[in-house]
């Protein structure tokens, strides 16, 4: 990229700082606007011939820029910005511990992320499993009640074979005659008709008004009371 070229082949930790700040100001908008994008540009010039020979300017400014740089590399990349930063002896030691201690908080901060984002997938698995749970327990509950209906209605053939027999004589009670008083409202149509010859209480008492009735006859005043 024409942004590491270093012209007059001088190095960065030499050029005039405000050049160089600019030029340590653009990569870093670039890295938090648009990322990386390895197909467009490689991340690792940038980092050894640019980024890294600023952390040796004299220039605050410049250092500091050029380690928000590095921390956003590492953020992006990982592990390999650390090896790289790790592996440099002569950097000075506070420079160093900055860039390490924020790393470290990065690091921490992926690791709640990560461990927010496992108890929420377990809370779901959870959740599931409490439904799917559930929803065996009332389907199961609902087969129990499916095969007692079942086996009540698929009862014992001998009971069957009872019950048959009682219905049967119970709707038949009107045409057998013994069992004619049983048979509740039930008549049967095609049985003979009974005739009572016992005079009731009313043929008494019209023979007893009837003019044909001699009333001096004791014969017929006997017999209707006998």
């Amino acid at each position: 990229m024409d942004i590491v070229e270093n012209p007059n082949s001088v190095t960065p930790d030499k050029q005039p700082w405000n050049i160089l700040l600019a030029r340590l100001e653009v990569v870093l908008h670039v890295l938090e606007d648009y990322g990386i994008d390895e197909s467009l540009w490689d991340w690792y010039p940038i980092l050894t011939e640019l980024i890294i020979p600023s952390l040796f300017h004299q220039n605050p400014e410049c250092r500091i820029v050029a380690i928000e740089n590095v921390v956003l590399l590492y953020k992006m990349v990982g592990d390999d910005i650390k090896n790289i930063i790790g592996g440099l002896k002569e950097l000075k030691i506070n420079i160093k511990e900055t860039i390490t201690n924020k790393m470290l908080e990065i690091d921490n901060i992926n690791k709640k992320n990560n461990d927010k984002q496992l108890e929420s997938n377990y809370l779901k698995i959870s959740n599931n499993s409490l439904k799917n749970s559930k929803l065996k327990t009332t389907n199961n509950n609902y087969d129990s009640i499916q095969e007692e209906d079942q086996e009540h209605d698929n009862d014992d053939p001998k009971s069957k074979s009872k019950n048959i027999t009682k219905t049967s004589g119970f709707n038949s009670g009107g045409a057998t005659g013994k069992s004619g008083g049983n048979g509740g409202n039930y008549q049967n149509l095609n049985a003979t008709p009974k005739i009572n010859n016992k005079p009731s209480n009313n043929s008494v008492t019209s023979n007893l008004l009837s003019p044909n009735v001699n009333p001096n006859t004791k014969s017929s005043s006997n017999s209707l009371y006998k």
